[in-house]
């Protein structure tokens, strides 16, 4: 949801409303142009003592978009040259009040430059555009943005109390305008506007910051567009968010390499396996590497592919289902394709091609796994290793011309293999589909013990299932 403002006198001790207009929103569609970590064009030219670095910038067009997360206040309630940039476009503070202040006010703030000519060969100054923020007040995973332009004057906003400068203004040395008059020249004449923000600014009665409590974990999005005055097209877009205390996490997330293009904050469209497509927001439910999605989905939350995926080693390090839809993970891992490193976890309707070594690697406790539906092929290793855990269930799953057993399980209990087929897999001394290991060496406590393989087995190497004792 967006909350569409036309405000009088914003500026960044008061946030007036005056209409109120609730709009839908359609993100746009861009090549991938936002970068991270960097420097804005010029310098930092509001306040004193202002470090450049840290920005998630966007630079098309001759256009530079920067955005940041800033500790505004440290444990002594003064200003820090402290970003905590995660590199990601994403910025992590406390949820708390900020010392020395009161609520609503957070630690943190955010800081914005817009550069109308970055590249000084567009000739292009402020005025020449117009130009939209949207600040998220839902501190979950949706977002509910109050959106106005922070830039253009109007009647009811006549001027901002923004730092306003060129490509030549020096740390510090921007101008802020007194009046409506000398704000419209300024903008006239120059091609940099910045500021620092918080959102206790902007927390007024029937905005989508009303209830904004800085105390309440949360995962806040801020964006600001440069748009075109005639067509409205977006010209630049730069986006971030800002992750308070504990920030909630997706439930579902999607992975897709056609979303390989997309920046940050951008609406892509996932395909369903069943049909259908669903909406979903790159960077916070929707990425283009499996490892990226594993990394943002809640606990016990699902990941689901919708494209083949070319990638490193990925490590499942928490309780999630991580559902293929029957896509392939094209390993490019010198050592496992997927790692198991977490109880509970669950891997179904993949296929697993090429691992340097195992396939899929379960580590040393990770009870409780779920491998279903799935097939590992041309790996160096084993396709499928169990490794000192105890619970797993193997359900319909394939090995095919691995380097090593198409199963191998060490010092494990209670497992349960209930359908499995296998071919081609060749260890150097023999072939087997199945190997059963009990190693003093490997993990403790030594033995391998409740194997249970159903009559759904299909096994063509020479020696169906490998026992081996130390």
């Amino acid at each position: 949801m967006i909350h569409r403002f036309i405000a009088g006198n914003i500026q960044s001790s008061s946030f007036f409303l005056l209409v109120l207009l609730l709009v839908g929103c359609i993100a746009p569609a861009f090549a991938q142009t936002v970068q991270f970590d960097q420097d804005a064009t010029p310098t930092i030219i509001f306040g004193d003592g202002n470090d450049n670095g840290a920005f998630t910038t966007d630079r098309r067009k001759d256009i530079e978009i920067a955005i940041r997360g800033k500790l505004r206040f440290n444990d002594s309630g003064l200003p820090e040259n402290t970003f905590n940039s995660n590199g990601d476009g994403s910025y992590s503070f406390d949820a708390i009040v900020a010392p020395t202040q009161t609520s609503p006010t957070p630690e943190w703030a955010f800081d914005w430059s817009v550069n109308s000519d970055y590249t000084d060969s567009a000739g292009r100054n402020l005025d020449e555009l117009v130009y939209e923020i949207g600040l998220d007040g839902d501190p979950g995973v949706g977002t509910d943005f109050l959106v106005f332009d922070p830039i253009t004057p109007s009647n009811e906003a006549p001027f901002f109390d923004h730092a306003i400068g060129n490509n030549t203004t020096g740390n510090g040395d921007g101008t802020v305008a007194t009046d409506g008059t000398s704000y419209q020249t300024l903008l006239a004449d120059n091609n940099v506007a910045q500021n620092s923000w918080r959102y206790d600014f902007f927390n007024g009665d029937g905005t989508a910051l009303e209830n904004f409590d800085p105390t309440v974990n949360g995962r806040y999005a801020v964006y600001i567009q440069a748009m075109d005055p005639t067509t409205n097209e977006v010209l630049a877009r730069s986006y971030i968010q800002i992750l308070a205390g504990d920030a909630p996490k997706p439930a579902t997330v999607y992975v897709d390499a056609d979303f390989a293009g997309a920046n940050l904050g951008d609406t892509v469209q996932f395909t369903m396996p069943g049909g259908g497509t669903v909406e979903a927001e790159f960077g916070v439910d929707a990425f283009a590497e499996l490892q990226n999605a594993v990394d943002a989905v809640e606990e016990n939350g699902t990941v689901l592919m919708g494209s083949d995926i070319t990638e490193d080693l990925v490590k499942v390090d928490k309780a999630i289902t991580l559902d293929g839809n029957g896509f392939t993970l094209s390993s490019t891992s010198d050592n496992f394709g997927v790692s198991i490193q977490s109880l509970d976890a669950t891997i179904e309707n993949l296929i697993v091609d090429g691992a340097g070594t195992f396939g899929i690697h379960q580590s040393p406790g990770s009870d409780n796994l779920v491998i279903r539906g799935t097939t590992v092929q041309n790996g160096g290793g084993s396709g499928f290793a169990m490794n000192c855990s105890n619970n797993i269930l193997l359900q319909n799953i394939s090995a095919f011309d691995n380097g090593g057993n198409g199963v191998s399980i060490t010092n494990c209990t209670d497992v349960v293999i209930d359908g499995i087929t296998t071919s081609g897999n060749q260890f150097t001394t023999f072939s087997a589909g199945i190997g059963i290991f009990s190693s003093e060496t490997t993990c403790p406590p030594e033995g391998t013990d409740g194997v249970e393989i159903t009559d759904s087995a299909n096994i063509s190497e020479p020696v169906p299932v490998y026992t081996q004792v130390s």
